[in-house]
């Protein structure tokens, strides 16, 4: 285990503001969104923030997307360090996929867990991607009201989240807005759900801040991430599959899920009090989701010069016969070794990621085992995969179907790169994709996502508001990196050993 010791602290000068901090996030929000509706009224709680104290955008994770944001927000350290950048990804040292788990595969601490050590009380209350530590000067639930549920609620101490649930329920969504219908009832269902979230996740912060004084408290409002994946075509006209019936008679759900939880936070202020120091954080964003990931392999296939492998076909065709639930299962194991045998044959490939991006790993000697690319030959193939990326058009726009392609290498360090893809390739989302072509892969057809109309966007922001803070806007975008640092630094706390850097508030 390679964590943090308590030498890795330092204590700050007398003069350091050591108030109590509350930290929201809001998972999922777009900050142009945020912007337009705080100049027109409808967010007047948010617009408190960024009008009296200090905002601006934050430097996210390139080509990453928000399963990589949250662990490196709550640890401090960089990808290449914690290792995570999606929900599934590739195993090192074979050719599988894995669920990465945060109880045994994350290797570093919560940066509160410094904070508990030298005395500082902390609560941390259903944030994204977070794991329990047992420590008797915190209080934490994980898994209630998140967008991406990984096991049912669990808390330190354990009664809490039995305390929880008894008095305000389990998440009505089973911690996966995905499973319901993509049709307009379902989703006017969802949500109607999802602002029952929000009341939920409010009267517990009310009820928990009233309780003992807490030196830092984070939450997050997950609800934007679940109805701007849903429900992005509701709110955005431009879209193929907006319904204006829909929009007259629900409204925009976007926007009624911001405006609740605005109220929400209204009543937070009432609580916490005007000694308390608020930190908000936004993202990552959204936006239509225009993608290619559905087609990346087929096509770094044609590239590769070697057939894409197919997809589970044995399986597909056992259950159209009708097989049983035996022979089933043998028919997923011969699917999924074809494909890794497929794989193993090639240069490069394409691994699971979020769909505002494409991950791609390199079939690299010393590293996979039946590796077919040197380490001294690396460079060399990556930079042409790159250009004939890069060369690849909207067939019907003529426009670049990639806006960008980040060599991972040279955007993180640490322990687990390895657990890393080589390449992310960020999709060009000026126009709809509906066919691609390269003089390198010729045309492909049906490009589509997987089923959501919205997808995250690299945007992200920062808003502080408090007594000594002016208000303004932040010199220098902050790295997400730096945000824990800069808490634990308001805190009188100074953290080291992590990637980021305390900023200045004043």
């Amino acid at each position: 285990m390679c964590s943090m010791s308590s030498s890795n602290y330092v204590p700050a000068s007398p003069a350091s503001n050591t108030r109590p901090i509350i930290f929201l996030g809001l998972d999922g929000a777009e900050p142009k969104l945020l912007i337009k509706w705080m100049a027109e009224g409808l967010l007047p709680n948010i617009a408190s923030i960024y009008n009296q104290g200090l905002s601006g955008k934050i430097e996210v994770l390139p080509g990453l997307g928000d399963g990589a944001t949250w662990p490196t927000l709550l640890s401090g350290v960089n990808p290449g360090r914690h290792g995570r950048y999606f929900r599934r990804q590739f195993k090192p040292g074979s050719y599988k996929k894995k669920l990465y788990a945060l109880e045994t595969d994350m290797l570093y601490e919560p940066f509160w867990s410094e904070l508990t050590k030298v005395g500082k009380k902390v609560a941390i209350l259903d944030l994204p991607y977070c794991k329990i530590e047992n420590d008797s000067s915190s209080l934490q639930i994980t898994n209630w009201l998140v967008h991406d549920r990984y096991s049912d609620p669990s808390s330190y101490p354990a009664s809490f989240a039995e305390e929880i649930l008894r008095e305000f329920g389990d998440d009505p969504l089973g911690g996966d807005s995905d499973r319901g219908g993509r049709d307009a009832d379902s989703l006017a269902k969802l949500t109607d759900m999802l602002l029952l979230r929000i009341e939920m996740k409010e009267k517990m912060l009310l009820k928990t801040l009233q309780g003992k004084q807490r030196d830092l408290v984070m939450t997050s409002f997950n609800e934007p991430h679940d109805i701007g994946h849903m429900c992005w075509h509701y709110h955005d006209p431009c879209d193929p599959n907006h319904d204006v019936e829909w929009v007259r008679k629900h409204g925009d759900p976007i926007k009624r899920v911001y405006m609740r939880i605005d109220e929400a936070i209204g009543k937070i202020f009432k609580c916490v009090g005007e000694d308390t120091l608020v930190m908000l954080f936004a993202g990552l964003g959204m936006e239509p989701n225009i993608t290619a990931n559905g087609v990346l392999d087929q096509v770094l296939a044609r590239i590769d010069g070697i057939q894409s492998p197919r997809k589970r076909k044995i399986l597909y065709g056992a259950r159209l016969r009708g097989y049983p639930e035996v022979a089933l299962k043998i028919a997923r194991k011969l699917d999924s070794y074809y494909r890794m045998y497929m794989t193993s044959r090639r240069h490069f490939f394409a691994t699971e990621h979020n769909e505002n991006s494409g991950a791609i790993r390199f079939n690299l000697k010393g590293r996979e085992p039946l590796g077919k690319i040197s380490p001294q030959m690396f460079d060399t193939v990556c930079d042409t995969l790159i250009r004939k990326l890069l060369n690849i058009k909207n067939s019907e726009t003529g426009g670049p179907l990639v806006k960008k392609v980040i060599k991972v290498r040279q955007s993180y360090h640490g322990e687990r790169l390895a657990w890393l893809p080589d390449l992310m390739v960020c999709w060009d989302r000026r126009a709809p994709l509906n066919a691609i072509e390269s003089p390198e892969i010729g045309r492909i057809e049906g490009i589509h996502s997987w089923g959501r109309t919205g997808d995250h966007s690299a945007s992200a922001m920062l808003m502080l508001r408090g007594r000594g803070i002016k208000p303004g806007q932040l010199e220098k975008p902050p790295s997400i990196v730096d945000i824990p640092v800069t808490i634990a630094s308001m805190l009188g706390v100074t953290l080291t050993g992590l990637d980021g850097h305390a900023f200045s508030v004043t």
